[in-house]
């Protein structure tokens, strides 16, 4: 529950991260829980803008997501134009590609619907 591996296998992170790249993650610098027992160890840092972190999605158990971290408690973020905006200001994002392909709503996407704001256009 220290260290944990894993190995990339979608493209949803491309030109940061592979199909096929494998991961070391120290699962104790932000805290890790302690398996069959509800206990969490203390970390030892916090979780900055950009870090590339792994989670567990609320809507799938068994699945792992690796991703870059935008938002922090308290922010606002906003995509307009294909431009996000954290608490108002349109932010850089030099590892983002963007394709002539448009936005579509997915079945699989429809559980980040429940962690909107409240009156948030979804």
């Amino acid at each position: 529950f220290l260290v944990q591996t894993f190995v990339i296998t979608s493209g949803s992170m491309e030109d940061t991260l592979l199909v096929g790249d494998m991961l070391m993650v120290n699962r104790a610098a932000i805290g890790s829980p302690v398996p069959f027992t509800g206990l969490r160890i203390p970390g030892y840092s916090e979780p900055r803008r950009l870090d590339v972190i792994v989670f567990d999605p609320p809507h799938e158990e068994t699945l792992k997501l690796v991703k870059r971290l935008i938002g922090l408690p308290g922010d606002t973020l906003q995509m307009k134009n294909r431009v996000l905006y954290i608490n108002g200001v349109e932010q850089d994002e030099p590892y983002v590609k963007h394709s002539d392909v448009p936005d579509e709503t997915h079945p699989w996407m429809a559980w980040q619907r429940d962690h909107l704001a409240p009156g948030v256009d979804r």
